[in-house]
């Protein structure tokens, strides 16, 4: 003789509430079972053995309606196989992230006095590597000046990295970095006027020295690397003058420069613009 049991039985057994019972079948993810002559439910052990995955698919994070197709398709399971494996792949990406930001926030624990809470912003692991590649390609340049500039560069990078990127424009940087890494030669020139341009930290915004640093900057720039500091003033950073948050970012920039260094900026921008 078959054995059956109620719904209240069946939640008790499985952990489950009656209400999420009657909810897979609503949706049609569990038949409605037969009833009893005095109208209760009645589940056989299909109806467990259903449940029992139904459970174990929700909690790995399938959602139902996916579960209700996979449990249609007769064969050897092989879209649920596919389905784990997709689950799996997202699960790792979300591991990665998670980590990234346990990392962030060991980083700002590090810091005495919660001074990581305001410290400067920096990139990704890989464009922070990409830059100090290109770093390394310029010989012969001040090692002060040098670091003054790519300093600058860490922290835009870092800003912007802090905005959700339009899909693309991550990679589009690094390649940018890349090329520059192979033929530092265009950013190599520009390297003194830029240690003009950082030494301003302590200028008077109207000296006179501003205005002539940016009619050399914008005449000294290359075609290819003229979008990027149109967008940011930075050297690091061509290929994000397409980014819809090109004019912000120079908002943003200028907002970490002493009054000078920004006057340059607009400056530039407007004689880059004309160009």
């Amino acid at each position: 003789m078959r054995r059956y049991l109620k719904i209240g039985e069946v939640a008790h057994l499985l952990g489950v509430s009656t209400k999420t019972i009657r909810h897979y079948q609503k949706i049609g993810l569990l038949a409605e079972p037969g009833r009893s002559e005095a109208g209760y439910r009645l589940y056989g052990g299909e109806d467990l053995l259903r449940l029992l995955r139904i459970r174990r698919l929700t909690a790995l994070g399938l959602p139902l309606a996916q579960i209700r197709a996979l449990l249609a398709q007769p064969g050897d399971g092989e879209p649920l196989r596919r389905a784990l494996a997709d689950l799996r792949q997202a699960l790792g990406a979300e591991m990665a992230r998670l980590a990234e930001r346990q990392a962030a926030i060991d980083r700002l624990l590090a810091e005495e006095g919660g001074a990581g809470l305001t410290a400067p912003s920096r990139p990704p692991a890989d464009v922070d590597a990409a830059l100090a590649r290109l770093r390394q390609q310029l010989d012969g340049v001040d090692r002060e000046t040098l670091d003054q500039a790519f300093e600058l560069d860490r922290r835009l990078l870092g800003l912007l990295y802090e905005l959700e990127l339009p899909p693309g424009a991550g990679e589009r940087l690094r390649q940018a970095l890349d090329r520059l890494t192979a033929d530092p030669s265009p950013l190599a020139g520009l390297l003194p006027l830029l240690a003009r341009w950082i030494a301003l930290a302590e200028a008077d915004e109207e000296a006179p020295e501003v205005e002539a640093l940016a009619g050399e900057l914008a005449a000294a720039i290359p075609r290819e690397l003229a979008p990027g500091f149109g967008a940011s003033g930075s050297a690091a950073l061509p290929g994000t003058s397409d980014l819809p948050l090109a004019g912000i970012l120079g908002e943003v920039t200028r907002g970490t420069l002493s009054p000078a260094q920004s006057r340059l900026l607009t400056l530039l921008r407007e004689r880059l613009s004309r160009a």
